[in-house]
């Protein structure tokens, strides 16, 4: 349960100098923040701004976009590998390291090796598949490296200050390079390079912090086996419960994949850059003022509960998205968007702690590895389903509402059903996760 307590308070008390676990969770908290300003300068709006800057249509911004997913069913052996060393950091430190220069850099540097759109398509999967497989094989111990600083007690005020400051920082440095985007990309298409190489430094920096915390020793209860990773969380019913509930959302979230709906948004409506990305940096403002009634939520009720009405009040939202155009984007994204802000900060800190939801102590390395797995193997399906439903219906439409709905708005049509029967089929089931 969430301690009530002053902000500035609860602060002091999850972030110091003078507790060695305070300590590390300050570079924990610096690590996720500049994690949080490259999810959007690697992903989001300015990644399939890059990807179709190279020639990708639609589809083939879809294919690479899911390629992740299909690479993170490798955490599946991490639990194998990391659970042979007692001691990880050196490990996870090349991990890193590895990951960054093979998914930034080497993607960005790809379009001037390679010329022809199908065969950079194709290097484009390769690179990013490698890079991901290695980055599924330390993620699972990166987050049990860092769980031994987040007691149950302080986990709520920590997610709640982190997803603060992070998208705070995200959204002070996506407005400034939407505004350069939006106005140099048309004279100087090189402003997605270099997007990408100011990336590249920021991750360079955040395997630093990354590696700062203080590391834990392993608890374990049995001898690293690979069969383990799927023998010892099986027999725990809540975690699967809980498992099988966020898989379940992720397929959800990953069917209307974002990088076609950010194509169809930039490409296809005209929407600017900079518009997108002020409504995305408005949500710091949202966490700001929002977060202290979603954590007085979870206290009264509980994690999974909280996250079951974040999550239906989020499906009409969706609903009304679908029926974004190039005439109507101003009134529609700011009514959806900033709506979807407020239930987001109390579905995004619920979702935080589902990872670490009904998880024992012992054999942490089994459990995330085998949480990774599943999960990222339900995003996988999700947008690889949104991405052949985009290729089969090409430029076919219908007419709803007077509103022309194509490809893109049809998978968030689906999207918003989906977001009310997963976590209503969850409010049924909480005798089984609590």
């Amino acid at each position: 349960m969430l301690k009530k307590t002053g902000s500035s308070g609860a602060f002091r008390r999850v972030f110091n100098f003078h507790e060695t676990k305070a300590r590390s969770r300050v570079f924990m908290m610096i690590y996720c923040l500049i994690v949080s300003v490259n999810s959007y300068l690697t992903a989001g709006v300015f990644y399939s701004g890059f990807l179709a800057h190279t020639g990708m249509d639609a589809s083939q911004v879809g294919i690479v976009a899911a390629i992740p997913f299909l690479a993170n069913l490798f955490s599946f052996f991490s639990s194998d590998i990391l659970g042979r060393f007692k001691k990880r950091k050196a490990i996870l430190i090349a991990a890193r390291i590895t990951y960054h220069t093979l998914n930034i850099l080497t993607v960005t540097l790809l379009p001037y090796v390679i010329s022809d759109v199908g065969t950079r398509t194709v290097a484009f999967c390769i690179t990013i598949f490698a890079a991901n497989v290695v980055n599924a094989l330390s993620i699972p111990g990166i987050s049990e490296f860092h769980l031994g600083n987040l007691p149950n007690e302080i986990r709520g005020d920590y997610f709640a200050f982190v997803q603060t400051i992070g998208a705070g920082a995200a959204g002070a440095s996506i407005l400034i390079l939407a505004f350069l985007q939006d106005r140099l990309s048309a004279a100087n298409p090189a402003i997605f390079t270099w997007i990408r190489i100011l990336a590249y430094v920021l991750a360079l920096i955040d395997v630093v912090f990354m590696a700062l915390p203080k590391e834990p020793e392993y608890r374990r209860t049995v001898r690293v086996r690979l069969v383990n990773a799927i023998k010892i969380p099986i027999k725990n019913k809540k975690f699967m419960w809980t498992l099988l509930f966020a898989s379940l959302w992720l397929f959800t979230q990953g069917f209307a994949v974002a990088n076609i709906i950010d194509n169809y948004l930039t490409v296809t409506s005209g929407v600017p850059y900079i518009f997108i990305c002020a409504i995305n940096a408005s949500y710091t403002l949202f966490l700001i003022i929002f977060q202290r009634p979603w954590k007085r939520l979870i206290t009264r009720t509980s994690w999974h509960r909280t996250f079951a009405i974040a999550a239906i009040l989020h499906s009409p939202t969706t609903l009304l998205y679908a029926f974004t155009n190039s005439s109507n984007f101003i009134p529609v994204m700011l009514t959806v968007r900033l709506t979807q802000h407020v239930i987001g900060v109390g579905a995004n800190i619920t979702f935080a702690n589902f990872v670490y939801s009904n998880m024992p102590e012992e054999n942490r390395s089994e459990y995330m590895s085998f949480y990774y797995i599943t999960t990222n193997l339900s995003s996988f399906l999700g947008m690889s389903l949104g991405t052949l439903w985009i290729r089969l219906i090409g430029a076919n439409y219908f007419t709803l509402f007077g509103v022309n709905i194509t490809g893109p708005q049809q998978l968030l049509l689906f999207q918003s059903l989906l977001q009310f029967l997963v976590p209503l089929s969850m409010l049924f089931s909480m005798k089984k996760l609590e």
